[in-house]
C-alpha cells in the first residue's frame, strides 16, 4: 500500500516539474503576453530610419559591424570625454568589439589613435538630419538603419550593458 502511495507521488512529482511550465508557456504564446518593462537603457526608435534617407553618402564604419554614431557639429572638450567614455566601453566589450564600429560626424579634425573609431564629415546630410541626430548617440545596425538613440549624458556603463545584450543575440557574428 505504501509503496503504491510512494508511486503516485513520484507521478505527481514528475508531472508538475514537467507539465506545469508547459502549461505555462503555451498559456504566454496563446494569450500573447510580453513583459511589460523593457530593459534596454536606451530608446528604441518607432520606426527605424535608414541611413541612406538621410544621407548620400555610406555611413563610415567597418563593413557588417553595428556602429556606434555620434553627431557634432565641432567635437570640443565634452565631446572628446564622451568618446573617451566610449572608446573604454568598446573595450570592455572584450571579445566582442569587433562587432561594434565607432563613428563620429563632425567638421572637426580630431587626433585619433583609435582603430575603431571612424571619422567622417556630415556635409553628405542634410540639415534637418543633422538637427535630429545631434547630443545623441545613435545605434545603427549592420544593413544601415538606425534604431536606438541614447542621450548625449547617458553613462557609458548603461550603452555597454545594450550594445553587449545586442552583440551576445547578434546572429550575424
Amino acid at each position: 500500500m505504501r509503496s503504491k502511495l510512494y508511486s503516485r507521488t513520484i507521478v505527481l512529482i514528475m508531472f508538475a516539474m514537467t507539465g506545469l511550465p508547459l502549461s505555462f508557456a503555451w498559456a504566454m504564446v496563446f494569450t500573447d503576453w510580453r513583459p511589460s518593462e523593457i530593459t534596454a537603457k536606451g530608446e528604441f526608435l518607432a520606426a527605424p530610419i535608414a541611413w541612406d534617407s538621410i544621407s548620400s553618402s555610406p555611413l563610415a564604419g567597418e563593413e557588417g559591424t553595428w556602429r556606434l554614431l555620434v553627431v557634432e557639429e565641432a567635437c570640443q572638450a565634452k565631446c572628446l570625454e564622451r568618446l573617451e567614455s566610449y572608446r573604454r566601453m568598446h573595450v570592455a566589450l572584450g571579445r566582442k568589439s569587433d562587432g561594434l564600429s565607432r563613428v563620429l560626424l563632425t567638421q572637426d579634425q580630431i587626433d585619433n589613435q583609435d582603430k575603431f573609431l571612424y571619422q567622417d564629415s556630415f556635409s553628405s546630410l542634410d540639415a534637418d538630419s543633422i538637427s535630429n541626430l545631434k547630443h545623441k548617440a545613435w545605434l545603427v545596425d549592420p544593413q544601415g538603419w538606425l534604431v536606438m538613440s541614447f542621450k548625449a549624458e547617458q553613462d557609458a556603463a548603461e550603452l555597454h550593458k545594450d550594445i553587449l545584450k545586442l552583440l551576445k543575440n547578434n546572429f550575424q557574428g
